[in-house]
């Protein structure tokens, strides 16, 4: 409770000690004051969970100061303590919504449960407040995206256009003096509208009936109907046929809808319509620069119809964003999925060349974006054997090993060494220990596919019985890549190599993986493939590999199997697992459990956690009959078992912020800066994205600022030692984070003037300026002040200081 801030407001001075005394020692935080005016001063700069106020006093009343404090703080918790209270002063009490009303004199412990309660529904409210703000944003996110599939696979009379109706819709909205969260409605309106009608896009009614879319409701009701008494309803209606563009690509001008249309629309819309036809003055902040917005929110679909194998949409979607002028990265991502899809469709020839040009696209990027897109690109176009595939991995080589990453860098390597047809030490066998450390095991799932087949390959060219066993190591978690070598076309040298290393290597194979081999058509495959199935009858099997992804979509992998959603059965038991597995290697008693995850119910609360437990077993257990259980069970506690092989990317993150803080203050800034590049790297999205539990924010928040510490400290060792790419890659991660942190937008002046780029120096310092103050009233630092002017008068950046002392 410490967090917790109690402003006492009580002229009585000993009462007023009593109070604080009393709330202190529950641990409480308790400022007391004996003026209703020295509370409200107090309420002005200080932040306040609750007001315990007396009512009658000399000057401003208890009230009063209530009222004039919530001014300060609206979502301020109150409870009035107070011997009498007239009738007027009880109606003045309810007006302001107090949380509880205390009559002197009164027990402790009715003020402690006054106070615990206040404090509960506050805390509930405010959930349900993220909540509501969270289904808000999905709600909006789940309308666009659809608007965008009706577009690509063009189901309307406006293909390509529903974007552009649902901006000059929430423009209209706007301009007639509607307020911006009822302009948005009406923007989200505008892109159901036209699609409403087709069956496979009829938005379900519920949407139409949520009071809190009630302006959406009006909107789309109204946009049929002939001059609609809803005003929303008459701006969607102007605007879906203003959206019907004519061959001259211009939109029509009032008047010839007028003439179009006679009599459809309102004359006071028609106006509002032509003033923004001309200036296009008010933009929505969501829909600004739309065509920058379409590709942003396109892209994750792309790739998730990608992932879902709907290659053909996927395609569209890529081509959708790259014919809209794409940010660099954007671009890159389009044009590598497009060489992945162009593999699939038979079609090497543009599989090379967005290959390529996603690597040269990829030099705008920051180095670690430009380095992963590089590698990408190198693979694609090893996988097709292209001439250009060196070229591209030495590239790759180069840019990690100059950041340190040494997983991107020993792919490069091997993938190198596989087209040169070398498998000796200095080329393959530390690349391998750096992939086969098990921090690196989320590259080496992904790299497995082409990995084990070009170890198996190498083996058969150089006998070479490190690559043979480092395959077989590989495909103990990861069969399937071992069963698509042995399908394909993997020489006879290479099959013997394997067939040694099934009895000289330590490694065991999983009984799918034996089975294939037992089948080979190699004799001594089939016969070591019996001998190692013999050896592991008479041992315990391992528990494989396992992959727990917790930085956004929370995902756990067997080896190389995903736990299907399915199995978890609700989403809280995997909200459940996602918090011992927050917890690993520790027991966490039944009633801190119970307290998370069932607070209302004790005895209904116990079956469900034996239930939930019981699913998380199977889960993780899979189909394997042997093995030691991941989820035990000791006392009055569960737990996961330390010695399991696990790979946690929470868990990670967490080592790699503390070595590489402890690099820094050593003074090894080189390897420092590496781990907070790999920081950045494993932070895909905030941890747990969606769930909003009060533990699961609580660590959300600590693993956003470890993040923004480390970006942080790395922009400031790339100003210190002139890397200025880096240093605005840094500052721009850091800015999307938390868009008021001040020094961040510094960092990114600094590394503009020292890339002499001083306009764009300038317009960082005027997004600074609005940002704060649109969010906090507040002027820009000093600091930055100084660098906007250097910007204006041409002047680089100072000389840069020690990288000592970077989050300061």
């Amino acid at each position: 409770m410490a967090n917790v801030r109690i402003l006492v407001l009580e002229d009585d001075a000993l009462m007023r000690s009593v109070l604080a005394e009393v709330l202190t020692s529950q641990g409480f935080e308790v400022v007391a004051v004996g003026r209703g005016e020295e509370a409200v001063a107090r309420a002005s700069v200080e932040p306040f969970d609750l007001i315990v106020a007396d009512i009658r006093m000399d000057g401003m009343d208890g009230l009063a100061a209530v009222e004039k404090a919530r001014e300060h703080q609206p979502a301020l918790g109150t409870l009035i303590v107070s011997g009498y209270a007239t009738p007027e002063e009880t109606a003045r009490a309810q007006r302001l919504g107090v949380g509880g009303y205390l009559h002197k004199p009164f027990r402790v412990q009715e003020l402690l449960d006054n106070v615990a309660r206040i404090l509960k529904d506050q805390s509930r409210g405010e959930r349900m407040g993220q909540e509501m703000s969270s289904w808000l944003q999905a709600f909006t996110w789940a309308v666009e995206t659809l608007a965008r599939m009706a577009d690509l696979r063009k189901v309307t009379e406006l293909p390509g256009q529903l974007a552009s109706t649902g901006a000059l819709a929430f423009s209209l909205a706007r301009a007639l003096g509607l307020e911006e969260s009822v302009a948005e409605q009406v923007r989200l309106a505008a892109l159901c509208a036209p699609i409403r009608s087709h069956p496979a896009f009829l938005p379900p009614h519920f949407l139409s009936d949520a009071p809190w879319l009630a302006s959406f409701r009006r909107a789309l009701e109204g946009a049929d109907e002939e001059r609609s008494a809803a005003l929303e309803g008459r701006v969607v209606a102007l605007a879906v046929e203003a959206c019907q563009i004519p061959e001259s690509g211009q939109r029509p001008t009032a008047e010839e809808l007028e003439r179009r249309f006679p009599d459809r629309f309102d004359p006071g819309v028609l106006q509002a319509y032509e003033r923004v036809r001309k200036d296009q003055a008010v933009e929505s902040p969501v829909s600004a620069a739309p065509s920058r917005r379409v590709h942003r929110s396109l892209l994750p679909l792309a790739s998730a119809l990608q992932r879902a194998g709907d290659d053909a949409s996927a395609w569209k979607a890529y081509e959708e964003i790259l014919s809209r002028d794409p940010e660099p990265r954007e671009a890159v991502e389009s044009l590598l999925g497009q060489a992945e899809l162009s593999i699939g469709f038979g079609r090497p020839e543009k599989a090379v060349a967005s290959a390529l040009e996603a690597s040269r696209r990829s030099r705008q990027l920051g180095p670690v974006a430009c380095a992963e897109a590089t590698l990408r690109s190198g693979l694609l176009l090893f996988r097709m054997r292209a001439p250009e595939a060196r070229q591209c991995l030495e590239q790759a080589v180069e840019c990690f090993e100059e950041l340190g990453l040494r997983a991107g860098s020993a792919q490069a390597r091997i993938a190198m060494a596989r087209l040169d047809g070398r498998a000796d030490s200095i080329d393959l066998i530390r690349p391998l220990e750096v992939l086969l450390d098990p921090r690196h095991t989320p590259e080496l799932a992904r790299a497995a596919d082409w990995l084990v087949p070009a170890l198996l390959e190498l083996s058969g060219l150089r006998d070479s019985m490190a690559a043979a066993s480092a395959a077989l190591r590989l495909s103990s978690h990861y069969p399937g890549a071992l069963a698509a070598a042995l399908s394909g076309e993997l020489g006879p040298e290479a099959r013997r190599c394997l067939a040694r290393a099934l009895v000289e290597s330590p490694a065991f194979l999983p009984s799918e993986a034996l089975e294939l081999l037992a089948g080979d058509p190699d004799p001594l495959v089939r016969e070591n493939a019996s001998a190692m199935r013999d050896r592991i009858s008479r041992m315990a099997s391992d528990n494989p590999m396992l992959r727990v992804h917790s930085f956004g979509v929370f995902e756990v992998f067997r080896g190389e199997d995903k736990v299907a959603e399915g199995a978890w059965r609700t989403r809280k038991v995997k909200v459940f697992f996602s918090y011992l597995a927050s917890q690993w290697g520790r027991l966490v008693p039944d009633e801190q459990l119970l307290e998370i995850f069932w607070p209302d119910n004790y005895e209904r609360g116990r079956k469900n956690l034996y239930w939930t437990t019981s699913i998380v077993r199977k889960c993780l257990k899979g189909d394997v009959e042997r093995g030691s259980e991941i989820i035990f069970r000791q006392g009055e506690a569960l737990g996961l078992d330390d010695q399991v092989p696990r790979w946690h990317d929470l868990e990670e993150f967490d080592r790699t912020y503390a070595e590489a803080l402890k690099a820094d203050e050593s003074g090894r800034a080189d390897l420092a800066c590496a781990g907070y590049r790999r920081l950045g790297q494993l932070y895909q999205a905030p941890y747990l994205d969606g769930c909003y539990m009060d533990w699961a924010l609580s660590l959300r928040n600590v693993q956003e600022r470890m993040l923004i510490e480390a970006l942080c400290r790395l922009a400031t060792h790339g100003l210190s030692r002139g890397d200025h790419r880096e240093a605005l890659e840094a500052a721009q991660r850091v800015l999307t984070l938390e868009p008021c942190l001040q020094k961040a937008h510094l960092y990114a002046m600094r590394a503009y003037l020292g890339l002499g780029e001083g306009s764009r120096a300038m317009e960082q310092f005027r997004d600074c300026e609005r940002i704060l103050k649109q969010e906090h009233g507040l002027e820009p630092s000093t600091e930055l002040l100084e660098y906007y002017h250097r910007a204006r008068l041409g002047l680089g950046d100072r000389q840069p200081p020690a990288a000592a002392g970077a989050s300061s």
